[in-house]
């Protein structure tokens, strides 16, 4: 679990308001802990368990009856539901395409709701990471994209990624929130009596 002092929030915070002084472009930053709790794999790797124990029961030829089967199976379906509560574990087992696909959903939401909470805002940016599945994002609007190249902002991400990885998690948004800005101004400066439609606070999922 990532952790964030109140002095971090509010270095983070002063540094979005200083990148939109430069840009017209709103900059939205957001740090999910984790972009799903995967509730559905703490039944189905228990219930998998389950199965493949009562399989070998079988094939091992045993005195066992059915209901002492049954038993036991049900005994290591729900001692594994237990263990699958432990987040570090659930986490751990979930395949590294499943992880991936709930980051790239969860910054598109999140993103869609800009939108939605701000239907009158032009253009912003979403600098978006997910810490248990350590996916790294900057998603634009079309009239950025139309702009900006797509490369233009591999740099910040790998930037991002580097500082992330060594725990400089303020350090790593700081830096990206002051780098897309100077990349948005080329394209998008700064308009004449601009106000800042969204919080410039880190959201945090």
């Amino acid at each position: 679990m990532v952790a964030l002092t109140d002095a971090d929030r509010a270095l983070v915070a002063q540094a979005v308001a200083k990148a939109e002084q430069i840009t017209s472009v709103e900059l939205r930053l957001v740090l999910a802990h984790s972009s799903s709790h995967y509730g559905a794999f703490a039944l189905i790797y228990p219930a998998l368990l389950a199965l493949i124990a009562g399989g070998i029961a079988v094939a091992i030829p045993t005195d066992l009856d059915a209901q002492t089967l049954f038993f036991g199976q049900a005994s290591v379906f729900f001692a594994a539901v237990a263990a699958m509560q432990w987040l570090p574990l659930r986490f751990a087992l979930i395949p590294a395409a499943v992880k991936r696909k709930a980051a790239w959903r969860l910054a598109r939401l999140h993103y869609a709701s800009i939108g939605l909470k701000q239907p009158h805002l032009r253009n912003a940016v979403l600098v978006f990471a997910s810490s248990v599945e350590r996916s790294v994002e900057i998603l634009v609007d079309d009239a950025v994209a139309e702009k900006l190249p797509e490369a233009l902002w591999a740099p910040v991400i790998a930037e991002f990624r580097a500082c992330f990885a060594e725990g400089r998690v303020a350090e790593a948004f700081v830096n990206a929130a002051d780098s897309c800005a100077h990349i948005l101004a080329q394209a998008f400066p700064p308009q004449p009596g601009q106000a800042s439609q969204i919080p410039d606070e880190l959201v945090e999922l």
